[in-house]
């Protein structure tokens, strides 16, 4: 009986990887489809390694990435528990737990499932599925690379899976995946050339159309970062097999590193990374990128002072984030997904214990890839090196974006590193794992108990309760949160938090003491009004910017957010007066001198509503001055001189010269109509309003400007039926139904 057992686990044993990827992997990567049954494949997974004990197998052989896969789990558990978005983490710890269980699948099953055709085959697969997947599903952006617009633009959007896909998430699997199917087309055309194995030429030939297939998609994707590890990859193999690239790849290095150095030591780095990201960026006008990252980073780095045992939460750092941290640059629309650094998104996810693990996992991966394609032979190592060098696409992508190793295009990082490991050298296969995980594990547990016993500890946990406390609505643990703050004494980032608990508690004043004596409060509050005004709470907002201003009363921020938090509660006559008092305190804008011109802008609009023109045009004019690449300030700027002095040259000039610049903008086209229409000049009002008409033929504004010019013009049938347009697109247009009555009037 117990043979017969044995005999039946060694079966399953064998078919592990099969069974993985067959039974287990659907429910675990899409854990939204059924919960029940990924709950069952979550129970079933430890079995597989239950089953290869029964079998008489090791429960894993040893490999050198067994340690830091160790830690990672330990970290998981504590990441999922203490996370204030479940419902984000939980798929993330999903599909992880499958990329574990797929690497020890391929380093424990059987060598049939690790032969290197069958790798081939099953990355060029992924490759083409990723890249087909892109065509019809992506979120294409548009400005990055103009020309590539046009294309990106036609293609059909036929699937819908979260929403669409991310282009940097594509573009960074593909640069990840690319390497590794050239590998199997170099492999696949070599073993062609031999007698009786002609049909590896057709795997060749099909991998090299794999292959350039994700490339066009990859230049689709417009992911600048993707596109330059792909292009330093492609160095680094041509640098392997002519010493003369490797000169010059080293000698690009050595220079850009100089650069980075002088840079950094002289204070222009920053300086220098705008320049680029805004020649990169020049069509789109967003040069926003790097500055974007620095302040991400930032952030991450508070995060990990502030949550440094169990992290801020698998998944969390983009609401946690906003809730406690300073955000200038980033505006509230944009979203934060993870931490744009591969290191820090481990360090922001798991605490302290899963930087290092991961900092370990990577290191191993370098020195493991580097061993395993020298020691293999000739077509195997070429399949094994380009395994190796998508590992380095993925780590070098990852200094600048993330594919962390929850998301679901990680089981891809997962199985390359499993095929690695699994094509260690023998030797080292064969020794147990036991003693090395055992004595890790005690000195994890030594650090964790210490850890424990310190001050980092409660401030981590009154960290957590508060987040949990505030992006969960529970509102009952705030006494928790306190007590633990109370007992972080004053630790770097107890103040903010103690100040923010006062505050949710109904303890204004408190909350008020404690803001004062944060150096960063001001940018702080200005950070988390805009975040309340984004997420649609401008009664929230009102309350909060009120209390921030008891704290910074000079802040020209403040002001103009609380005018903004008044303007969309439509209160007016109190926007109006916060907007009027931020041009006395503009000198806590900084250089901040977008915003501030923002603001401008809405109180030109607020004065130009109220019938104020003049005040109007001095608003846009401030407006234009602080931001002159802002075409819409421009447009109402126009108008408003227009309205204000009647002089129509120097108002159609601007609007005009605004046209140059965007040829397509129907507003303007407009505001020329209805310039030209109050000059009494109706036959070159038509003009402008049948531009408006040919560019924008559903606009009821431009018919309606249209009918106005007819009748000027005395064209009475003409005026009647482009009236008679207006309403048919819109029947409730209100200066339509008016002008309609007064003609019939006439």
């Amino acid at each position: 009986m117990k043979s017969w057992i044995r005999q039946r686990a060694d079966w399953l044993a064998g078919r592990e990887l099969l069974l993985l990827l067959l039974f287990l992997a659907p429910w675990l990567l899409f854990p939204g489809v059924s919960r029940p049954l990924t709950i069952g494949a979550l129970a079933v997974l430890p079995l597989l390694w239950l089953v290869r004990f029964v079998a008489g197998r090791p429960l894993s052989v040893h490999t050198s990435l067994n340690g830091p896969i160790l830690l990672l789990l330990i970290c998981l558990g504590p990441a999922v528990w203490v996370s204030p978005r479940p419902e984000a983490s939980f798929p993330q710890a999903t599909a992880l737990l499958l990329g574990v269980g797929l690497f020890f699948a391929l380093v424990n099953g059987d060598a049939r499932w690790r032969r290197p055709d069958l790798a081939g085959l099953a990355l060029a697969a992924a490759g083409a599925a990723v890249a087909l997947l892109a065509l019809v599903g992506a979120n294409w952006v548009e400005g990055k690379i103009g020309i590539l617009d046009a294309v990106t633009g036609r293609l059909p959007r036929l699937i819908s899976i979260d929403g669409g896909l991310h282009p940097n998430q594509i573009g960074g699997t593909l640069a990840l995946l690319l390497p590794a199917v050239l590998g199997f087309v170099r492999l696949a055309w070599l073993r062609g050339r031999q007698p009786l194995m002609g049909h590896w030429q057709a795997w060749a030939w099909g991998g090299g159309g794999v292959a350039l297939l994700m490339l066009f998609v990859l230049l689709l994707t417009q992911s600048r970062t993707a596109m330059l590890v792909t292009a330093l990859i492609a160095l680094m193999v041509a640098a392997m097999n002519r010493r003369s690239v490797g000169v010059i790849l080293t000698a690009i290095l050595i220079v850009v590193g100089l650069l980075f150095i002088i840079g950094l030591l002289s204070g222009n780095l920053t300086e220098w990374m705008v320049g680029t990201d805004r020649f990169s960026r020049q069509a789109a006008g967003r040069p926003d990128s790097w500055l974007r990252r620095l302040e991400i980073w930032r952030n991450a780095l508070l995060a990990l002072r502030d949550y440094p045992l169990v992290g801020v939460g698998l998944h969390a750092f983009g609401p946690v984030a906003w809730l406690n941290y300073n955000f200038d640059v980033v505006e509230p629309g944009f979203t934060l997904n993870h931490a744009h650094n591969l290191w820090l998104q481990a360090a922001v996810d798991f605490g302290l214990m899963g930087f290092v693990a991961f900092i370990w996992l990577t290191m191993v991966l370098l020195l493991l890839g580097w061993a395993v394609q020298r020691q293999r032979e000739s077509g195997q190592r070429m399949l094994l090196t380009g395994i190796w060098l998508g590992l380095l696409a993925w780590m070098g992508y990852g200094a600048l974006n993330a594919i962390s190793l929850g998301s679901r295009p990680a089981v891809i990082v997962w199985g390359m590193m499993g095929f690695l490991a699994a094509n260690w050298p023998g030797e080292e296969r064969n020794r147990s794992p036991w003693p090395a995980l055992v004595v890790g594990g005690a000195l994890v547990a030594l650090l964790g108990f210490w850890l424990s016993r310190s001050p980092i500890w409660s401030l981590n946990q009154a960290a957590n309760t508060l987040d949990r406390t505030l992006l969960l609505d529970q509102r009952n643990l705030l006494p928790e949160a306190q007590a633990f703050l109370d007992a972080a004494g004053d630790l770097p980032g107890v103040l903010r938090r103690r100040a923010l608990a006062h505050y949710e508690s109904g303890e204004r004043i408190k909350a008020i003491t404690l803001f004062r004596q944060d150096e960063g409060a001001e940018l702080y509050l200005a950070s988390r009004a805009r975040l309340l005004l984004a997420q649609e709470s401008p009664a929230k907002a009102q309350a909060f910017i009120q209390m921030a201003l008891e704290v910074e009363p000079n802040s020209g921020r403040l002001t103009c957010l609380a005018g903004d938090a008044y303007r969309l509660d439509g209160n007016v006559f109190d926007a109006l007066q916060y907007y009027r008092m931020t041009p006395d305190r503009d000198a806590s804008f900084g250089q901040d001198a977008l915003r501030l011109a923002q603001c401008y802008y809405q109180l030109g609009l607020l004065e130009m509503q109220s019938g104020s023109w003049a005040s109007a045009a001095e608003s846009f004019g401030a407006a234009v001055a602080l931001d002159p690449a802002q075409l819409s300030f421009q447009a109402v700027y126009g108008w408003a001189l227009f309205k204000t002095s009647g002089e129509l040259s120097r108002s159609i000039a601007i609007e005009e010269a605004v046209l140059e610049m965007d040829p397509g903008a129907v507003p303007v086209m407009l505001i020329l109509a209805d310039m030209y229409l109050a000059a009494e000049r109706p036959q070159k009002g038509l003009e402008w309003s049948e531009e408006a008409v040919a560019a924008a033929p559903s606009d009821p504004g431009a018919w309606l400007r249209m009918a106005q010019a007819h009748w000027a013009l005395e064209r009475w049938e003409d005026a009647q039926e482009a009236l008679a347009k207006v309403l048919r697109l819109d029947p409730e247009n209100v200066q339509a139904i008016a002008l309609q009555e007064d003609w019939e009037s006439q």
